[in-house]
């Protein structure tokens, strides 16, 4: 044991008689952080501005005496059946496809509108294994640049492989002809600019040329993009598709819950549900809906396929009754007249927030740099740029009650650090108005600190950094004096490099 954990220390972590600071070069501490895996992430206590749960469903007592209800309801019937009623036993090509499973799945394509549902053990899992299956040589997906990270490891498994073998093959042949030795060439993945539906449209065309009226072409959005709270055009971006013969994925794991009726997400709220470009969406469950799991809703074929070449779907133990449960009982309460309350609440705090927070930034934005990006949506973020500002300034706020996480790279591109805020139906105007008060309270004394003279800004600059420092590299002894943390947990994934739109790899996210 002792000389494996020597052999992990040595690729992750110092020697431990080196301090952390000391032993990775400043540039380094910049863009990384040191990770523990902490029992505490949550700041106990604190106005939650950071969680996921929009609706508070995960939270919600009425919500927990449904699930245990239904819960008791399919063990009495799987008893009667004589089958199990806690764990699936096993994936579902084998022994783990039971009557709740298809009960559950049914009743999930009835309530997102569409022929079939899949469950699938998480958006993560759903993401990277449709991704990496979907796709033949000779095909493309071509991708929003802020899609998730989840999306990004599947193309890269996927269409993104196909792709760069046939770039290589079509140098060799040429170069073969010339006569001439082959050189490395960056390989070009079929990115598109953020939202951008008129470089989508070039995107398209310059794919269908290079690949041929044989490609099968499918676009990737998210209908809210979990860094900057956006909508994609999604009518506009299915019309695009629809006229160069692709298909569009949309991952709807941050809309599910939020808009649409019945919070059925961006599909249902344009009407798309028939669109001929539609291919399918995929709902997750760990955010508005208060759980776990998620589901791919689509054509039966679409469904029948990954049924048999899905891996993460065919290599896992199929969803316990109590995760289906769960799912379904969310769903069918979220959709509901206390869904729909919760979702007016909602709405009311994000144009709140919008108006107090953007008023008192907007007065301060030539001066600060900081400022609020356009979002209708639950996620709102304020531009912070500079790892050691957004960090001191999210300890600022968290010292004073209000669990605000800050964004670096590589989770967004270099100068655009940002505080993520998400509003929640649980939350309230004083909440609201305190981290106004915070915000400005911080840019105010920061303000002072410039003006006292370079020395004393120097002292302050090298005090925040040292303070930025240790709350990014020891988040778990931060959280046990309950003071607070900088380091957020979304920076531990691994991303690509930032790119333009030349079509070079883009800088990804984690799942939220």
């Amino acid at each position: 044991m002792a000389s494996s954990e020597s052999c992990l220390r040595r690729y992750v972590f110092p020697p431990p008689t080196v301090s952390l600071v000391s032993a990775y070069p400043a540039s380094a501490i910049s863009r990384s952080f040191y990770f523990c895996l902490s029992p505490k992430t949550r700041l106990v206590g604190a106005a939650d501005f950071t969680s996921n749960d929009y609706l508070g469903l995960a939270r919600c007592p009425e919500l927990a005496k449904r699930i245990q209800a239904e819960a008791a309801r399919v063990e009495a019937v799987s008893r009667a059946k004589g089958g199990p009623f806690i764990g699936a036993t096993g994936s579902r090509l084998l022994s783990g496809t039971t009557w709740y499973h298809i009960e559950v799945e049914s009743w999930l394509a009835n309530f997102f509108r569409r022929e079939s549902a899949l469950v699938f053990n998480s958006g993560y899992d759903l993401n990277l294994g449709l991704l990496a299956c979907l796709t033949r040589p000779g095909d493309a997906v071509l991708f929003d640049e802020l899609i998730h990270n989840s999306s990004v490891m599947g193309l890269r498994l996927g269409a993104w492989h196909h792709h760069k073998q046939q770039q290589q093959q079509r140098r060799q042949e040429q170069l073969f002809q010339k006569g001439e030795e082959q050189q490395h060439q960056p390989i070009r993945p079929w990115v598109f600019r953020h939202n951008d539906v008129q470089d989508l449209e070039a995107r398209l065309k310059e794919a269908r040329a290079t690949l041929g009226p044989a490609a099968s072409l499918f676009v990737a959005v998210e209908a809210i993009y979990s860094m900057d709270g956006d909508l994609a055009p999604l009518t506009r971006i299915c019309d695009t598709a629809a006229r160069h013969g692709a298909c569009v994925i949309v991952d709807e794991a941050h809309s599910t819950g939020v808009v649409g009726e019945g919070g059925r997400g961006l599909v249902c709220r344009e009407g798309l549900e028939g669109h001929p470009a539609l291919l399918c969406s995929i709902h997750t469950f760990g955010k508005a809906l208060g759980c776990h799991g998620a589901v791919l809703c689509g054509p039966k074929v679409l469904r029948d396929y990954c049924g048999n070449y899905c891996a993460p779907f065919i290599y896992s133990t199929a969803a316990s009754f109590h995760s289906l449960a769960s799912m379904r009982q969310a769903a069918e309460f979220q959709q509901g007249e206390e869904g729909e309350r919760r979702r007016s609440i909602l709405t009311h705090l994000v144009s709140i927030f919008k108006n107090v927070v953007g008023e008192a930034l907007a007065e301060r934005e030539e001066q600060e740099s900081c400022r609020l990006l356009p979002s209708p949506t639950p996620i709102q973020a304020v531009l912070v740029p500079g790892n050691t500002r957004v960090s001191a300034m999210a300890t600022a706020l968290q010292t004073a009650g209000l669990d605000v996480r800050p964004l670096r790279p590589p989770t967004v591109p270099e100068g655009r650090e940002r505080l993520r805020v998400v509003l929640h139906s649980h939350n309230t105007e004083g909440e609201i108005q305190a981290l106004t008060r915070g915000l400005v309270d911080f840019l105010e004394e920061e303000r002072e600190q410039r003006g006292r003279g370079s020395s004393c800004s120097s002292k302050s600059a090298a005090a925040n950094t040292s303070a930025a420092a240790h709350a990014v590299m020891a988040p778990a002894s931060i959280l046990e004096r309950g003071d607070g943390i900088a380091a957020s947990v979304e920076d531990i994934s691994s991303s690509s490099s930032s790119s333009s739109s030349s079509g070079s790899f883009v800088s990804t996210k984690s799942r939220l």
